[in-house]
């Protein structure tokens, strides 16, 4: 059954679903800092898939205050896009605080 309009998945092997990505912090910090998280897929081509245009979603998150036992989780919601290589990188910056983690991984069909 094909599907139209509101009901139609723009990304078929993504079915309209979303990444849910957590990033714990811990230690101890001053004032506010800014952590961004930025994940992106190369463009890519496939028999089965066809091809799929290169992504990027970048989005940022205040820390303004640690959690009761020193351990932050900050959650992040981004588009699920089907793609073999997908690097997601975390960075903060701000209140005394400076590093940057990347996690290479995929996001395999949704079906």
């Amino acid at each position: 059954m094909e599907r139209h309009g509101a009901d139609a998945a723009s990304d078929p092997y993504g079915m309209n679903v979303d990444a849910f990505i957590v990033v714990k912090r811990q230690g101890t910090y001053e004032g506010g800092a800014p952590l961004k998280l930025v994940a992106s897929a190369p463009k890519e081509s496939s028999e089965a898939a066809g091809d799929r245009p290169a992504w990027k979603v970048t989005q940022t998150r205040e820390l303004a205050v640690l959690s009761e036992n020193g351990v932050t989780q900050v959650p992040f919601l981004i588009p699920y896009k089907r793609a073999s290589r997908v690097k997601v990188t975390v960075t903060l910056t701000g209140g005394g605080l400076e590093g940057s983690k990347t996690l290479d991984t995929s996001f395999p069909c949704a079906e």
